[in-house]
């Protein structure tokens, strides 16, 4: 399937915010392209059933993440693989030279969760995020959650610091 094979049947052949991008990205990377054909239905269907302009750029990102990981070689990539029970599943399996097994979720920050200038305040901000998330991680295999941010971070921002803040209060059995 060309590119614009492939976006005409992603996008219906209307125009679309993403449907230039998302061409574009399949046309410089057979793997991506490879991917994005294979899992064209979920990708139209999670289109069809975009609610607002913020899901639309949650799926960006998503598809983004999945440019990014394709860059990789020994990466496999399998796009929302399955949950068990009623469980959801990560965004994507990867697999590392076909035998080390990775989940990765991705989240977008929306505007109304970007961090300030407040620790405390970004701190409860980013607690909310990863409770949301850690859910959708596997036990006992190893997990990666990928945030993504639209703008800049506000200067002096620690994500770091702030993981290790959570950590030590979750561990104290701080709710």
């Amino acid at each position: 399937m060309t590119p614009e094979q492939l976006q005409s049947y992603i996008f219906g052949g209307g125009a679309h915010p993403l449907a230039a991008e998302l061409a574009q990205w399949a046309g410089e990377s057979p793997r991506f392209r490879a991917f994005a054909e294979t899992y064209r239905d979920k990708i139209r269907k999670k289109l069809r059933g975009a609610a607002d302009e913020q899901y639309l750029l949650d799926l960006r990102c998503e598809l983004l993440v999945a440019r990014l990981l394709l860059r990789e070689r020994s990466f496999a990539l399998e796009y929302e693989k399955g949950g068990v029970g009623t469980r959801r599943a990560a965004d994507f399996l990867v697999t590392f030279k076909t035998h080390t097994p990775l989940n990765v979720e991705v989240r977008r920050i929306r505007p109304t969760e970007r961090p300030e200038q407040s620790g405390e305040h970004n701190l409860g901000k980013l607690a909310g995020v990863l409770s949301q998330k850690l859910g959708q991680l596997a036990p006992g295999m190893l997990n990666m959650l990928a945030l993504h941010y639209d703008a800049a971070l506000p200067a002096g921002f620690d994500a770091s610091g702030m993981l290790a803040a959570l950590r030590l209060r979750a561990e104290r059995g701080d709710d």
